[in-house]
């Protein structure tokens, strides 16, 4: 949630907010879990693979297209 809102306000990219968090987070198991492999090994596939499905909006955020977002303002009207 730190990096996923450290990373929104300043930007309103989610897709970048989520892309980030998956990494931080295999990153993040991979340090504090190191002994245990299974941990680790699930982990590290788990922020791949968010990462791998994310490809669309990491094309979009390098050509400069992708979308803001405004999450305190969705659903009002």
């Amino acid at each position: 949630a730190i990096v996923f809102f450290g990373v929104y306000f300043p930007t309103h990219l989610v897709s970048l907010c989520s892309v980030l968090s998956a990494a931080a987070f295999g990153i993040g198991f991979t340090v504090f879990h190191w002994g245990n492999l299974f941990v680790v090994t699930g982990t590290c596939f788990m922020a791949v693979l968010t990462i791998f499905q994310h490809r669309a909006n990491i094309v979009r955020l390098i050509k400069k297209q992708e979308k803001k977002v405004d999450l305190f303002k969705l659903g009002k009207k």
